[in-house]
């Protein structure tokens, strides 16, 4: 049943999230694990307060939205129980919300508590990794990683071709924000407001992405050129971030493909597959081996020659005790493999 918009802002007041969800009419059912994707969302991220933004925050975004006229649909982007749209819509927000949730327990508990609410069309339930992202003039992130994130990303380029679109974000790991910035050049941070909940940022971010014609032009180039001298190496040296992310997305899924990184006395190869933003500033972290390597020390991109794979398969098995595990590969006239127990093995180079 739709509340007055009067009952809605007493509730924002004076309110807790839960009893606002039970106002709601949201099943208690939520708050079980068993509705929750640990694998999707990352980092295991099971209750409540971890998984879903408080109203409060998306009351802020909704006063911010207000402002911008020229909004007239938004999107929440991995919405769980749809808060957002239940409160904008119990609002009678002045533009259209989109929940676009891929858990269907979530996704029915929120449909059966909007009954009598006018827009039930917009509540979702889709894999956004399956399908192009939705066209819409304002969008939410908090939790999206991985594969989910880079398509969301793409996404977001082709439809800036069309206008300008705004992105509202809440920091979720700590690498979300640097991540967006150095993936999108076109992105431009309007400003940030301070959140009500306690997030690993206490800022929310507002951005706008312009048109990203030039990034993706450039980004188009690149992958063409890498594609031609991939066995020889690809050299990243001088490269902007949203080149690097660029190839490195464009390339993580070849299991063979690795990136030769530069040390003080010699080079060694650390697998692309599994590749993240790094902690530090300019810097990436790999899983193969686990290391944090400054941008400064990427030098190329390349295909593992036949004779180097047995190796990269090695150092993926995790069934091999850890002190006995492959680290580094390392590029000399002959190949050096360390262990993690310290011991360096010797191999002849191969073609």
């Amino acid at each position: 049943m739709a509340l007055l918009k009067s009952e809605v802002l007493s509730l924002i007041e004076t309110h807790s999230d839960e009893e606002i969800d039970k106002a709601f009419g949201l099943s208690m059912a939520l708050k079980s694990a068993s509705l929750s994707d640990p694998e999707a969302y990352g980092d295991g991220l099971t209750g409540a307060k971890a998984l879903y933004t408080s109203y409060q925050d998306f009351f802020t975004i909704y006063k911010d939205l207000l402002k911008r006229t020229e909004v007239s649909s938004f999107a929440d982007l991995g919405a769980g129980i749809a808060r957002s749209k239940l409160l904008f819509d119990h609002l009678r927000a002045p533009f259209h919300t989109f929940s676009y949730e891929f858990v269907p327990e979530r996704v029915a508990v929120t449909r059966e508590a909007y009954q009598g609410l006018p827009h039930p069309e917009g509540i979702c339930e889709t894999d956004l990794k399956g399908q192009a992202l939705p066209d819409h003039d304002a969008y939410f992130l908090y939790l999206p990683v991985g594969p989910t994130l880079d398509h969301i990303l793409e996404g977001l380029k082709r439809l800036s071709l069309s206008k300008e679109r705004y992105l509202y974000v809440i920091e979720s790991h700590g690498d979300l924000i640097p991540y967006l910035k150095k993936s999108l050049s076109s992105l431009e941070e309007r400003e940030t407001l301070p959140l009500k909940s306690t997030r690993h940022d206490p800022k929310l971010y507002v951005f706008r992405l312009k048109s990203a014609t030039d990034q993706l032009k450039r980004e188009d180039e690149l992958v063409r050129e890498a594609s031609l001298s991939m066995e020889k190496g690809f050299s990243l040296k001088g490269l902007k971030d949203f080149e690097l992310y660029a190839l490195f997305r464009a390339y993580a899924h070849d299991p063979f493909m690795q990136i030769e990184v530069e040390d003080d006395s010699f080079n060694w190869l650390a697998s692309l597959e599994s590749w993240r933003e790094g902690p530090l500033p300019e810097s990436i972290e790999t899983l193969y081996p686990p290391r944090i390597i400054k941008h400064q020390q990427l030098a190329r991109l390349l295909k593992a020659a036949p004779s180097l794979r047995p190796f990269i398969l090695e150092r993926k098995d995790e069934s091999i005790p850890s002190l006995m595990r492959l680290r580094k590969i390392i590029l000399k006239d002959k190949i050096l493999l360390e262990y993690a127990n310290g011991k360096i093995v010797e191999k002849k180079r191969g073609p």
